[in-house]
């Protein structure tokens, strides 16, 4: 980030944008982001809108800006911004549900059209309630080593949560 800041003035924001959105640092840090915002979005979104907030906001910067601090405050921002979206709008293709909303469906046995109502419902619930079920279904949904074990507690409230948003997605159904 350093040395990005050194550079803003010569690079374009979109030059910005697509070095940090390559960068391995920024996108464990969105990860982190969207774990800590039990947001059910895709990594490489959360990765991607994290870069283009950094970038338009990397001019504004002081040049000795925490920089570890400032990147991980830019990319809470854009974990929870996402939960308050609708999903279908991070689809390529607006009618076609995305790879993310049929990994999703497959991983909780919804229909792969149900999946943004499944998210906008999950998105519905307090952080805090929804962060058991988030852990739960990241390792079904993220590619790589497999996530820690729940502890039973934890476990038990994701899947109570599970049965909550299912049920009602039955109700809507009817």
């Amino acid at each position: 980030m350093r040395a990005l800041h050194a550079r803003r003035e010569a690079l374009t924001p979109h030059e910005v944008a697509r070095t940090l959105a390559d960068a391995p640092a920024v996108r464990a840090v969105a990860l982190g982001a969207r774990r800590e915002c039990a947001a059910l979005a895709p990594l490489a979104l959360v990765t991607e809108r994290l870069a283009c907030a950094a970038a338009g906001a990397l001019a504004l910067a002081a040049r000795d800006t925490p920089w570890r601090r400032w990147l991980a405050a830019q990319a809470l921002l854009c974990a929870d911004g996402l939960t308050a979206e609708d999903p279908r709008a991070w689809r390529a293709e607006p009618t076609l549900p995305s790879p993310f909303e049929q990994s999703l469906a497959a991983a909780v046995g919804i229909r792969d059209g149900a999946a943004p109502v499944f998210l906008r419902a999950f998105h519905a619930v307090p952080r805090d309630e929804r962060a058991p079920l988030h852990r739960l279904l990241e390792g079904a949904l993220t590619p790589g080593p497999p996530v820690a074990r729940a502890r039973r507690g934890e476990a038990e409230a994701a899947l109570a949560l599970l049965r909550r948003l299912l049920a009602g997605l039955r109700r809507g159904a009817d």
